[in-house]
């Protein structure tokens, strides 16, 4: 950088913290608090059920066979190809908008404009790898006590970390081309998935780190606004409780199937889920994502049974396919937000919320399908009563979700106490409901089969999709 690009940079940055808002010593110490409260509280009982599920002796034994290196190299090209997707809707330079003009509407170059804010994201990227890495390796650590391939470990988690970085920023700089290049990364990983990582990241790493200024020039002033505008409202909006209009604001906007016809003839069940499906079909990258997350979701839970720490995976299983089904609810959506207005459709809200239901059901059966397929192909026993016993029940907190309305104003009213304003955890509890029966069913579900009760994972089942329905038809008549 000149010396003279330097000084500007200075004083830009110091015109910006002469007028951005700064916390005082309170607001700071409060956060420190807050911090260390959800570390002690949030934090460490995660990371000890973790460890105690890491020191399980079919999980050591895992992670010691010769085909970890390979499994190992393939999870690290697909989180570099997910993070290129990731890329293209959030980016690794995506500020404040004030900063987009600052930064990016002068003759500087946007590589010594946006270094900064890039080298931030990545090194909280790294900072995730290392201690992943660190979590991983010390169990290993302490198992074995080989302390040369614990330190290789960290090195190597270090450049997955910056190799990430950069494949979000390439996401950000080419997004037209992100879905492309992230499949390219993909296949690559695939084929290369023999190799050892540490001629993955030899070849790698140093690609990369040339490729950082490039790819920042790269990054275009409208795309970047745009971008940042985006993510700014949506922020703003979710603060304040309404995290559907937020996820709206993010939505991928229709770039194919216009054409496509989604209006046909029939039965009105057919027709509401072709128009549903079609719908849903024309955000294509959207579609992909969900269908393969509830698929993963579906076969984690046909393996669930025999799987050491089942409870968790039902659990997570189940919250993963809660949010897949996210994706195809957009029908749902809509009925709740008609329901108050006088009918157009000729339907009711509650037969709305039925005929609007058809498409999420259709695709859960679908994936499920043909999760156990694959499955039973590839040598394994799936099993599909916990993928029934789940995924009904999650379908209908779906649909109980969903007809939740806005929240109320009530609990958006300050609550102070003498550790600060809680509101923010009211909030949270208000949002977190569906989320938590989802995640309770799958893990329940799963413990109950575990321990051999089926008939008692049946009749909870059967219990909570019932008091879902009920809950839901009241919702319905308050819309």
């Amino acid at each position: 950088m000149r010396s003279a690009d330097r000084r500007r940079v200075r004083l830009m940055r110091r015109a910006w913290r002469l007028r951005s808002t700064r916390r005082d010593v309170a607001e700071t110490a409060y956060a420190v608090y807050v911090a260390g409260v959800m570390a002690l509280f949030v934090v460490a009982p995660g990371v000890a059920v973790v460890i105690e599920a890491l020191r399980n002796s079919a999980v050591l034994d895992a992670l010691r066979s010769p085909a970890a290196p390979t499994a190992v190299t393939l999870l690290v090209g697909l989180t570099w190809a997910g993070a290129t997707w990731v890329g293209a809707g959030f980016g690794p330079v995506t500020i404040d908008p004030p900063l987009v003009r600052l930064w990016a509407g002068t003759d500087l170059p946007r590589r010594v404009g946006l270094r900064r804010p890039f080298l931030q994201r990545a090194a909280g990227v790294v900072a995730a790898w290392l201690a992943a890495a660190a979590l991983v390796g010390g169990v290993l650590l302490a198992d074995d006590g080989d302390l040369r391939a614990f330190v290789l470990v960290l090195l190597a988690s270090v450049l997955a970390g910056a190799v990430t970085a950069v494949a979000w920023l390439l996401g950000q700089a080419a997004p037209r081309r992100a879905w492309w290049l992230g499949l390219t990364v993909a296949a690559l990983a695939v084929l290369a998935a023999s190799w050892p990582p540490a001629r993955w990241f030899a070849v790698v790493a140093p690609l990369v780190a040339l490729a950082v200024p490039l790819l920042l020039d790269a990054v275009r002033g409208p795309e970047l606004l745009a971008q940042s505008v985006r993510w700014h409202a949506a922020a703003t909006t979710a603060r304040y409780g309404d995290v559907q209009s937020a996820l709206g604001d993010l939505r991928a906007l229709p770039r194919r199937g216009r054409r496509w016809r989604a209006l046909v003839g029939g039965p009105d069940v057919v027709r509401f889920a072709v128009a549903d499906l079609v719908g849903t079909w024309r955000t294509t990258g959207r579609f992909v994502t969900g269908a393969g997350a509830l698929a993963a979701a579906a076969a984690a839970l046909a393996v669930v049974s025999g799987a050491p720490f089942g409870l968790l995976l039902g659990a997570g299983a189940a919250l993963l396919a809660y949010l897949a089904l996210g994706v195809f609810c957009d029908g749902l959506r809509h009925a709740a937000s008609i329901g108050a207005r006088p009918g157009l459709l000729g339907h009711g809200t509650w037969r709305l919320f039925a005929l609007h239901a058809v498409a999420p059901t259709v695709m859960a059966l679908a994936t499920a399908g043909l999760a156990i397929t694959v499955l039973a192909l590839a040598g394994t026993s799936p099993d599909p009563l916990p993928v029934a016993l789940t995924l009904v029940p999650v379908l209908a907190v779906r649909a109980w979700g969903a007809a939740k309305g806005q929240i109320p104003v009530d609990l958006l009213t300050p609550v102070p106490t003498p550790m600060g304003d809680l509101s923010g955890l009211v909030v949270v509890s208000w949002l977190a409901d569906a989320p938590l029966v989802a995640a309770g069913v799958g893990g329940g579900v799963a413990w109950l089969l575990a321990v051999g009760r089926t008939t008692d994972a049946v009749v909870v089942g059967a219990v909570v999709v019932g008091l879902l329905v009920l809950s839901l038809r009241t919702r319905v008549k308050r819309l």
